[in-house]
């Protein structure tokens, strides 16, 4: 089964479609094969899980708290964070990348969970600045991943980052602060922000940083009453 994209960026080197294999959605792309909502992870939840210690979930002393995943591309890290026991709902603008996911649920079955995975995902097509805005209740936790600046350096960056930035159209930095202002107001508990090593924070004054060998989880903690 083959779904091609009817318009996409004019930096996309190929064409992409999504392939189911097996009931297993795949999409291919520039000679490369992308799994779709499928978890790459390991060791989740072990003593160097950094996204288990920026979430802050046993803080939040609830069995599966509510996190909104506001750019969630592929879902890794959704997954990464239901295994962790969230209930996450992910959004995702980009009509292609939707499909891919919706594929990938039909396909997998709405009742089913990944191995290890506590917590259950949904996704929304909606752009993540509109959807926040008509949020009628508040989440415990907000994650929100920008899309990485392209590397200035020769060296070619993962095949899934490949991917979304071709496909996606990136905010500038004035629109990413004034989105995670706007999360923060809407998290009960706090925002993470996933940024790479050497890229400004977007917004000021994190109120703590858990970096890794490539990149760090900015965490802004929600004002109390």
């Amino acid at each position: 089964m083959y779904y091609r994209l009817a318009h996409h960026s004019e930096h996309v080197l190929s064409e992409p479609k999504i392939v189911v294999e097996d009931k297993n959605v795949f999409i291919h792309f520039s000679g490369m094969k992308i799994p779709v909502l499928q978890s790459q992870r390991f060791k989740i939840g072990g003593s160097d899980d950094l996204l288990l210690k920026a979430a802050g979930k046993k803080n939040l002393k609830l069995e599966n708290p509510q996190l909104l995943d506001l750019t969630v591309g592929l879902a890794r890290d959704a997954f990464h964070l239901a295994a962790l026991g969230f209930n996450v709902v992910g959004l995702e603008r980009n009509d292609f990348i939707y499909s891919a996911l919706a594929e990938a649920r039909k396909q997998a079955g709405e009742q089913k969970e990944t191995a290890k995975t506590t917590g259950r995902i949904s996704f929304v097509h909606a752009d993540a600045l509109s959807y926040l805005k008509n949020l009628k209740e508040k989440v415990d936790v907000v994650f929100y991943d920008p899309m990485f600046p392209e590397k200035k350096k020769a060296a070619a960056v993962g095949k899934e980052s490949q991917l979304l930035q071709a496909l996606a159209v990136s905010d500038d930095a004035e629109n990413e602060a004034e989105l995670a202002q706007l999360a923060l107001s809407m998290a009960v508990d706090r925002l993470v922000v996933k940024r790479p090593l050497p890229a400004p924070e977007v917004l000021p004054k994190p109120s703590m940083s858990f970096k890794g060998k490539a990149v760090r989880y900015d965490v802004y903690l929600a004002k109390r009453p």
